[in-house]
């Protein structure tokens, strides 16, 4: 143990790089952040680059960098440079094999080729009507309970309207969590109960080796809720076996004629991917990822957007009165986006409730596995795992005055 201290501290190509001796010793002070300290290790982050400058050593293998304007020669294409997860990083997010959590370059790019076409501008608009259909189902939730004293909880619903259209993008047969009255409050509570446990399985990432030769009875008496994400998963995997036996007889074809839509799932078994790369558990793990990432993280920023428009009585009224006229005939004709998209003030308050969601609020860190990095007056060597938050970058002063101020007039200066 000495020795391996030693050599964290003096002779790691690391050792030359500013920050505090504990953290560049051991990673248990940034387990102790985020387990004791429940995930706060983001702002002490952002202490140590007040103390310590731009750069700093968050633990013994890894560099945070604070500085806006290098942020994409950090997060850069492979045509720029190959660049790679962490593998590090990801070992404790039991979810293998999705294109999310993929460290080699050139292993991540062939999983993630497949859904560029479904998530383009073209993929979304066809994905419009099923959109608006929910958001319609949503407001009517809210209009029965009008005048009846209920209170419910915004951000349990809005992971319902958000689970239900990730739910409807992957599968053919979807969740219906606005079906229920309570808007799901397991379902927020079971997503939720994953992500505060993050910290410490990616702190001890042998743990999930652990849980995984637990019997599933076992977790389900420990906490019911997990039964939750198991039907999702369940319900992932009955699809994806469908569209094997429906390519499997060339029914797919038929499937279409049909009018069945093209489910990002059924995409993904009908892609040039090698059989390989199309095993059932890899992709009811790419089902789930996308599942958590789509639900939790809109659902965030929607949360974001409606409490500063209903606490804000100017932002408000300029609302209102900017939706006046392409919303005057709903539900009997739905906005579309490209009307949407020409609405100054509506597109402000979008914008600045994705820069106060902050997205995954923790860095994100990359490696360059063959060329160095060099930022300012150091060089990182190839390896090394360098991350940046989007916390930081969205509320830099020096880019956002006032940054923890929901303000959309400062994207319409």
């Amino acid at each position: 143990l000495l020795v391996v201290v030693t050599y964290r501290l003096f002779f790691s190509p690391l050792s030359k790089f500013p920050g505090p001796k504990l953290a560049a010793a051991t990673s248990l002070y940034e387990s102790y952040f985020n387990f004791i300290k429940n995930g706060k290790y983001v702002f002490e982050i952002e202490r140590l680059h007040d103390i310590y400058g731009p750069i700093v050593r968050v633990n013994p293998y890894e560099l945070c960098i604070r500085d806006a304007d290098f942020y994409d020669k950090v997060y850069v294409s492979g045509s720029v440079r190959p660049t790679e997860n962490y593998s590090r990083y990801v070992q404790g997010v039991d979810f293998e094999g999705s294109h999310f959590l993929t460290t080699p370059h050139d292993l991540h790019r062939a999983r993630r080729k497949p859904l560029e076409p479904y998530f383009s501008r073209l993929g979304i608009s066809q994905l419009e009507p099923m959109i608006q259909d929910l958001a319609e189902k949503f407001a009517n939730r809210f209009q029965v309970l009008e005048n009846t004293g209920t209170i419910v909880r915004l951000d349990h619903a809005m992971l319902c309207y958000t689970g239900d259209m990730i739910s409807r993008i992957c599968c053919e047969n979807p969740t219906s969590l606005l079906d229920d009255e309570g808007f799901s409050a397991d379902w927020y509570e079971s997503l939720h109960t994953i992500i505060k446990s993050m910290p410490l399985f990616e702190g001890f990432p042998w743990l999930i080796g652990l849980i995984r030769i637990v019997p599933k009875s076992l977790l389900l008496w420990i906490d019911p809720r997990s039964q939750l994400f198991n039907d999702w998963k369940d319900v992932t995997e009955k699809h994806i076996l469908e569209i094997k036996r429906d390519k499997e007889s060339d029914a797919q074809v038929h499937t279409q004629l049909k009018g069945k839509r093209m489910t990002l799932l059924r995409h993904l078994v009908n892609s040039d991917l090698p059989a390989s790369e199309l095993s059932t558990p890899r992709l009811v793990n790419e089902a789930q990822v996308l599942l958590g990432t789509g639900t939790i993280g809109t659902s965030r920023v929607l949360d974001i957007m409606c409490y500063y428009i209903v606490d804000n009585s100017s932002i408000r009224l300029k609302m209102a009165e900017e939706l006046k006229e392409v919303m005057q005939d709903w539900p009997a004709t739905k906005p579309t986006w490209s009307q949407l998209e020409k609405l100054p003030y509506f597109q402000a308050v979008v914008k600045e409730g994705l820069r106060l969601s902050y997205g995954v609020m923790r860095r994100l860190p990359r490696v360059s596995p063959n060329i160095p990095i060099q930022f300012r007056e150091w060089t990182i060597p190839a390896g090394t795992p360098v991350g940046m938050s989007a916390y930081m970058q969205h509320t830099d002063p020096t880019i956002f005055p006032s940054p923890f101020a929901f303000r959309p007039e400062r994207w319409l200066q």
